[in-house]
């Protein structure tokens, strides 16, 4: 049998794209992997998603 050798370093960027009426655990989910992966991560709420709930924004912000 072969050899493998894994390298464990980020690949850039990710963008977390979810639908506007997600959970907060959906989010969080998205970013605990890109964070666990050495990535650094970027999620855009829609326009009326902040007003429509802004308290669960206020921990992610």
């Amino acid at each position: 049998m072969g050899s493998a050798t894994v390298v464990m370093q980020p690949v850039g960027v990710a963008g977390l794209i979810t639908p506007w009426n997600s959970n907060a655990g959906f989010i969080c989910g998205k970013l605990a992997a890109a964070i666990a992966a050495g990535c650094t991560a970027s999620h855009q709420a829609q326009r009326n998603e902040r007003a429509a709930d802004p308290d669960r924004h206020r921990g992610l912000a």
